[in-house]
């Protein structure tokens, strides 16, 4: 699927409104259609090198889609192998040693010979129409792979001709479904590949077997297993493994945004792009959902680049992310509220913005403690005591709006709000 900006960058026919997702198809003649393994912004992504002969990428896939890999096996290498010469490497991986890997790394690098070995999107800006073919070379394969390589192609001993054929032999491979299981699991609750319970991994890999390889049946099973959920825990008692985890920059975005109808936004106006002929502004983006000028890294996020890994705890450049975003959603949703009827408010219900009466600032308070952090608090109870202290000491120093300005920006960064 594509939409107007993908479509211009590959070459894609496209008929939507340059919004518009819609299905289209790789423009050249002969080329496979294999999902994410035919996908070419996956192979610019995990690029190539003449000498590396397609094995990153090769190795790329066994560590994504089967949780193996290469790199960890134990081999003893000779150190005497001339690196920079094709011929001196091409019958290194002959030796027992050597082989021991390549043996199965190379006839799964065989499938990737099409793709140029790095490529950018933005080489094929030269002016429209764009040249598709930029990155989609089947003559590499006639041309490079017999040089680099004996010219092998298959999947672990198994005879694989094309991406479709590798396609379906992952799709059959347990190793599949169980690193599916893994990983799923790893994402949700937030822990590293070799912390997930082999139990669980086993029960999951069951559920997404049996659904014939659906992958929003496995996320169900995940967010349903006993393994993922929270458990109470009484005073002196240690909490599970994992209990508790931090929303991640994309979902603090679109909580906030739930609650207050706030995006923390901006728009840049000058040309990020100038290139070849081409300028065109970068636009308005969410400032959580945006590596590259935004606050998705230092709030925890990754770019999947340079950085990875996600960040599950917070650390000092995350908690001035938060610290910013509450006070400008807090403000947001205090003016935007208390200039409407109740019927349309977004957060505050039918408070008295103006309102000094105690047991009304409390009993709404208590409200925002649902609401917000998800506790139940007595509007005359000890939570909301301190709730209240902050809300008084503001409002005698200024107003009853900034005062509620000031407990939603506190609410906003509370740890019972970043955390669940």
């Amino acid at each position: 699927v594509a939409n107007g900006p993908v479509a211009t960058v590959w070459g894609l026919d496209y008929d939507g409104d340059g919004n518009e997702w819609v299905e289209t198809r790789w423009p050249q003649e002969g080329r496979v259609h294999a999902g994410l393994l035919s996908e070419s912004m996956v192979w610019t992504r995990h690029y190539s090198t003449p000498l590396n002969a397609q094995r990153s990428r090769a190795n790329q896939v066994s560590k994504a889609l089967l949780c193996f890999d290469f790199l960890d096996n134990d081999v003893r290498v000779d150190g005497n192998v001339d690196l920079s010469s094709p011929e001196a490497v091409k019958n290194a991986v002959k030796n027992p040693a050597c082989a021991s890997c390549h043996q199965t790394l190379d006839p799964l690098a065989g499938h990737f010979w099409e793709y140029e070995y790095f490529y950018l999107p933005s080489q094929a800006i030269t002016g429209y129409p764009v040249e598709p073919s930029l990155s989609y070379k089947p003559e590499y394969a006639r041309v490079h792979k017999p040089y680099f390589t004996d010219g092998r192609t298959g999947y672990f001993g198994k005879t694989s001709e094309s991406l479709a054929d590798l396609g379906g032999h992952i799709a059959a491979d347990p190793r599949f479904s169980l690193c599916a299981a893994t990983r799923f699991y790893a994402h949700f609750a937030q822990v590293e590949l070799n912390e997930v319970p082999v139990e669980t991994k086993a029960e999951l890999q069951k559920a997404f077997v049996a659904s014939g390889l659906n992958a929003r049946t496995l996320a169900k099973a995940v967010v349903m297993s006993d393994a993922f959920r929270t458990l109470k825990v009484e005073d002196g008692h240690r909490a599970p493994e994992h209990a508790v985890r931090r929303l991640t920059p994309r979902q603090l975005s679109r909580a906030v945004n739930d609650l207050t109808g706030f995006t923390w936004s901006t728009k840049i106006n000058f040309a990020i792009f100038s290139e070849y002929g081409v300028t065109r502004p970068y636009g308005t983006f969410d400032l959580m959902q945006d590596h590259l000028w935004g606050f998705e890294v230092v709030a925890g996020g990754r770019d999947d680049f340079i950085v990875t890994r996600s960040e599950h705890t917070t650390n000092p450049t995350s908690a001035l992310v938060y610290r910013g975003m509450a006070r400008e959603a807090a403000g947001y949703v205090v003016e935007e509220d208390c200039d409407r009827d109740a019927e349309t408010r977004r957060l505050l219900g039918d408070l008295n913005c103006s309102s000094g009466d105690e047991e009304h600032v409390r009993s709404h308070l208590a409200r925002l403690h649902l609401r917000v952090l998800s506790e139940f608090a007595q509007p005359d109870g000890a939570l909301v005591d301190e709730t209240y202290a902050l809300w008084r000491a503001v409002r005698d120093g200024s107003d009853s709006k900034r005062a509620w300005a000031a407990v939603l920006t506190a609410m906003f960064q509370d740890t019972r709000f970043i955390h669940y």
